[in-house]
């Protein structure tokens, strides 16, 4: 990663977070509960200030990839 992506990633998460509440159309988010990448508690975080119509689904001991989890729900 360089110098440059890194505080643009930075700032971009930032934005995603305090923007959640303009959000307009239905959102699903789908999420591994043993995710590496993307923090479980900041992807719920956002789906708590997201206003319209949401639904967070949490796939017990999967990753980040859920297409290549064998769980099946």
């Amino acid at each position: 990663m360089s110098a440059r992506t890194y505080p643009a990633l930075l700032r971009a998460r930032d934005d995603t977070m305090a923007r959640a509440g303009e959000l307009r159309v239905p959102t699903l988010l789908l999420l591994g509960s043993a995710d590496t990448i993307v923090s479980v508690e900041a992807a719920q975080a956002w789906v708590a200030r997201v206003q319209c119509e949401k639904r967070c689904v949490a796939f017990p001991g999967c990753l980040h990839e859920l297409h290549h989890e064998s769980v099946r729900e």
